[in-house]
Formats: C-alpha cells, sequence, structure tokens
C-alpha cells in the first residue's frame, strides 16, 4: 500500500491499454497504488517475491490482480493455475481483463479460479464501466476481509 491506497497489479503487455486503465481509475478518483507488469511470467516473480522483487516495501503483494489473458512467456490461463495453486497467494482476488469474449475463454477463466472476467472495450468510453465494476469488486473484496475479521474477533 502506497500512502493507504490498495496496490492494484495490473498484468498487461500492451504500454498504451494500461495507461488507458491508469487515465480512467484517476478521472474517476480511485485511489490505488497502480503497478505493472508486463508479462505472466513477470507477474508469478512479482507474486513469489523473487529477484527485483524481493523487497516487499518497493513491490507489495496487491489486494487485487487484473490480468490480461494474451501475453507474452506465459498467458493468463497459465498464472490462474499457479495462483490457485499457490497456498499461500491461492485467495488473492484475479479480475481476467481480456479483449477476448470468447465464451470458451470466459467459461476457462472461471474454471481456473478467476474471480471475475471483464472485457476491454474497444473505446475509451467503456472504461467507466470496467472501473465501477472493478470498485464493486474491491469493495465485496474489503467487506468480506472485513467479516473475517470481525469473526476471528468475536471468536
Amino acid at each position: 500500500m502506497k500512502n493507504g491506497a490498495p496496490t492494484l497489479l495490473v498484468a498487461e503487455d500492451d504500454e498504451n491499454d494500461f495507461l488507458v486503465l491508469g487515465r480512467a481509475l484517476k478521472k474517476a478518483h480511485f485511489e490505488t497504488d497502480l503497478r505493472r507488469v508486463s508479462n505472466g511470467a513477470e507477474l508469478i516473480g512479482y507474486l513469489a517475491g523473487e529477484n527485483t522483487f524481493a523487497d516487499r516495501e518497493a513491490h507489495p503483494l496487491p489486494e487485487l490482480i487484473l490480468l490480461d489473458l494474451k501475453m507474452p512467456s506465459l498467458g493468463g490461463f497459465d498464472v490462474l493455475i499457479w495462483l490457485r495453486n499457490h497456498e499461500k497467494l491461492k485467495h488473492l482476488p484475479a479480475v481476467v481483463f481480456s479483449a477476448s469474449d470468447n465464451p470458451h475463454d470466459v467459461q476457462q477463466a472461471r474454471a481456473l479460479g478467476a474471480t471475475a472476467y471483464l472485457i476491454k472495450p474497444a473505446e475509451y468510453d467503456g472504461y467507466p464501466k470496467v472501473v465501477q465494476a472493478l470498485r464493486d469488486l474491491w469493495n465485496a473484496g474489503t467487506g468480506a476481509h472485513q467479516d473475517a475479521n470481525e469473526q476471528v474477533k468475536s471468536e
């Protein structure tokens, strides 16, 4: 967390898509510690705290991952498999954010444990809906964590 803002880690190989997302988040006043990796292998390295990502002060674990499917090195499906099989990280919310609206991709992402599947808008005008969906997911996740913490305190 940077300045109290939750960390959003975006795995996106297209820098323009990342910049457009960042602009939309800022315009919507959605405060995040926005970070980017450019492929699946780099994302796994970040999450595992390997090599240049070993310093958790500089590279904190995210509260939410936004994951492109089609990336060099390792794709989004590969990352979901790794993530859901990693004991300490398997509950980390991972939202697929892809240009693909192929029902098979959506079904496979869900089967592999994606928290949600969002389709990248073709135009900037579609990004406010994406930001609202992320905000809703974030708020739902925060509420779930608060409920779990309250349950632990009351026992």
